[in-house]
């Protein structure tokens, strides 16, 4: 079905074995929220059952819903692949900690909108122009690359370089301004 292959593809896993007998009869994606029809036993995620009045099968309505924890177990076990890396394992571990740490998952920059892997987020700031720092002194916004001249720039205007203290954050305290520049006051 296309809309389960599009959401696979969102939620970026692959079932290596059979799982059909557990999954949504909406979206037939599995889902670790799937409740269990009461009349029929039909199997439905929560976001699914979030948008029908009554089981789409029998037509109960309303219909009740309970949590099967046999089905919810034999979800958590089923043996998924990553679509965008070579790991293979149990749903539960996947959506629990491999989808959070996989590299190779497609992310967009949310200042530019770019899309490229995980891995390729942190070395994207430095390049980015959208992608904006306040600075900590005078609270303006400004591009990644741009910000070390406004960093100076900002330093002259604030601190008082003879006696070591900042304008806006009324301190004498050098460690506190050596810390927010990692330079040395002279």
């Amino acid at each position: 079905n296309e809309y389960k292959s599009y959401l696979s593809y969102m939620i970026g896993y692959d079932p290596i074995e059979d799982s059909s007998e557990y999954e949504c009869l909406i979206c037939s994606e599995l889902d670790l929220t799937t409740k269990t029809c009461t009349k029929c036993a039909i199997l439905l995620c929560e976001s699914c059952l979030d948008s029908v009045d009554c089981c789409p099968q029998c037509k109960d309505a309303p219909a009740s819903y309970i949590n099967n924890n046999f089905v919810i177990k034999q979800i958590k076990t089923i043996t998924v692949r990553c679509i965008f890396c070579e790991w293979r394992g149990d749903f539960y571990d996947f959506i629990q900690v491999h989808w959070g740490e996989c590299n190779s998952v497609p992310t967009e920059c949310t200042s530019c909108t770019q899309s490229f892997k995980r891995s390729e987020l942190s070395s994207h700031k430095y390049v980015c122009v959208e992608y904006k720092l306040r600075c900590k002194f005078c609270d303006d916004l400004t591009s990644y690359r741009e910000y070390q001249f406004q960093f100076i720039s900002c330093m002259d205007l604030h601190v008082d370089q003879e006696l070591g203290w900042c304008i806006n954050h009324d301190t004498t305290d050098t460690s506190t301004i050596r810390q927010y520049f990692n330079m040395p006051i002279t």
